[in-house]
């Protein structure tokens, strides 16, 4: 053993040295590890620059972690880290480093009866790292003569020893006596229990690891920002615990997200793994869409960002065409219903496809009675809007659905639309009533798996002009208040204000971004368009 501490240096605003009273470099653990990686394992997928089935040589930050990580140790010996939390930017070869680890920790650590895991938030996305290191071990002779692959419940077998992949579910996860885990995509789980549960099950092991892989979140309630806090607290010397390894390589809000030396500072495998022209590409679809600068700072910078941002630019909703919308009669119009509660804003938007943006006509719905009642509330000329024709003043205190109704048939007819999309949530009865009236409609639902890809489509029609929404007032006000929602896989979805949303209302952009959704699902059938469809 080599008690020295020369070939431990910094990582990711991390030194290792600052700690390491107590403990040990042995040079002979370090490079041992780095030997497993780049002498037995091999890369199992295609990239840009490294082809499959050539050697895992690693990176330089990828083999200081390996060798700090494993040539770290007590007086005995065994290993000084129990914890290791390494964030990273996507495309940073975070995967195959995870199933390098796990393989390492069932192969080489020497431990009898070695429980090792993949954990993840999802089957689907444990399996992912499971199928790499099971490519791996199937690439190296030595490690595929000497285990067992059993790939129908992901699991490979050395001796009396486990590699298994499992998902965050864990209420079926107690009883573990875990050596080695890791914990993949840690922004993405919804919960702590996983956590909790290996982390507590390593206490009969003498040198286990618990390994968290993963891009920054914007949860700051999860499991993942706690252990990113404390990372950052046992970096900065906050808190003294020598047993865990902080590597957070990210940027910082105030630098400039357009600044290649950005770039750098937060992709350690910039120009190798990740393309100079890809960050270059990303950087400017984030600058020109600010939906995507959120999803930008957090995947390939690695910023903690919110969970919600503003979504349209005014100078971007300005430049769409304001021009009246006169709708081909030979090319389908779908129709979208927002209700409202009896008492505010409801919308009814039309769309057609054009060219490679959409026309769009939207029609808003108040109670008259109330609108003086609105005005104030809200802060927006109604009663000017509804002379303006922008909005129907409906009699009474509550929006009357009847006219609502009224001026849905008579649009329907008028402009041969094929389909008319609503929220299940609360718009059945009007959907029943317009099914009875031989209209045909569709449920759209306003969750990230069946609202992102219109939001996103909607999204960018506004960002190159390419939406014709007739200058409505209205509408350029819910463009001004929306904001919207990112899940941690980059979907989005439009939603409310966060913060001072009494009186900021969105539902004619929900409208559009629903009329557009029925026009996706619609658009691998083919709709008779003509006259006299609907009795014109």
């Amino acid at each position: 053993m080599i008690a020295s501490s020369k070939y431990l240096e910094p990582i990711a605003g991390f030194d290792p040295k600052r700690l390491q009273d107590g403990f040990f470099f042995d040079k002979k653990k370090a490079d041992r590890a780095v030997s497993f990686f780049e002498d037995c394992l091999c890369h199992v997928k295609n990239s840009r620059y490294t082809r499959a089935n050539q050697p895992f040589i690693l990176d330089p930050w990828q083999k200081s972690i390996v060798s700090t990580l494993f040539g770290s140790v007590d007086k005995d010996g065994n290993r000084r880290y129990r914890t290791c939390y390494i964030e990273i930017p996507r495309k940073n070869g975070k995967s195959t480093l995870a199933a390098g680890l796990a393989l390492y920790g069932l192969f080489a650590d020497g431990e009898d009866g070695a429980e090792c895991y993949f954990a993840a938030a999802d089957k689907e996305q444990a399996q992912l790292a499971y199928d790499i290191a099971a490519g791996m071990v199937r690439k190296c002779e030595i490690l595929s003569t000497n285990s067992k692959i059993k790939d129908s419940v992901k699991r490979i077998i050395y001796k009396d020893s486990y590699l298994r992949a499992i998902s965050s579910d864990a209420h079926t996860k107690h009883g573990f006596n875990t050596h080695f885990a890791v914990l993949d995509e840690l922004h993405a789980w919804k919960g702590r229990e996983l956590w909790d549960v290996l982390a507590t099950s390593t206490g009969a092991r003498c040198q286990p690891l618990i390994v968290g892989i993963t891009t920054a979140g914007h949860d700051r309630q999860s499991i993942c920002w706690e252990v990113h806090d404390y990372a950052e607290k046992v970096r900065d010397g906050k808190v003294d615990d020598p047993s865990f390894l902080p590597i957070i390589f990210g940027a910082d809000l105030k630098d400039d997200y357009r600044d290649p030396a950005t770039w750098e500072k937060a992709n350690p495998n910039l120009g190798v793994s990740l393309a100079r022209e890809y960050m270059e590409g990303e950087a400017k679809k984030a600058d020109a869409n600010p939906s995507y600068l959120n999803t930008f700072l957090q995947l390939h910078l690695n910023v903690w960002t919110q969970q919600r941002t503003r979504w349209l630019m005014t100078r971007h909703w300005d430049s769409c065409s304001s021009e009246p919308v006169e709708f081909c009669r030979d090319r389908a119009v779908f129709g979208a219903i927002d209700l409202s509660s009896t008492t505010d804003l409801t919308a009814w938007a039309m769309v057609q496809k054009a060219g490679i943006g959409y026309k769009v006509k939207v029609r808003f719905f108040i109670p008259e009675s109330r609108a003086d009642e609105a005005e104030k509330r809200d802060g927006v000329p109604y009663r000017r809007w509804a002379e303006q024709g922008w909005i129907v003043l409906t009699r009474g205190a509550r929006v009357d659905y009847e006219t609502v109704k009224a001026t849905i048939l008579a649009d329907c007819e008028a402009n041969n639309i094929c389909r008319v999309g609503y929220d299940p949530w609360n718009a059945e009865a009007m959907q029943q009533q317009l099914d009875y009236a031989g209209i045909e409609t569709i449920q759209v639902r306003q969750g990230f798996a069946s609202f992102s890809e219109p939001s996103k489509l909607l999204e960018a029609c506004v960002v190159e002009g390419s939406l014709q929404h007739e200058g409505n007032p209205v509408l350029a006000w819910c463009a001004e208040n929306i904001e919207v929602e990112t899940n941690p896989y980059g979907d989005i979805r439009p939603v409310k204000p966060e913060h001072n949303a009494w009186g900021k209302r969105i539902d004619g952009l929900i409208a559009v971004a629903m009329g557009i959704a029925v026009d996706i699902e619609s658009k691998e059938e083919t709709f008779v368009v003509s006259e006299g469809m609907f009795g014109v």
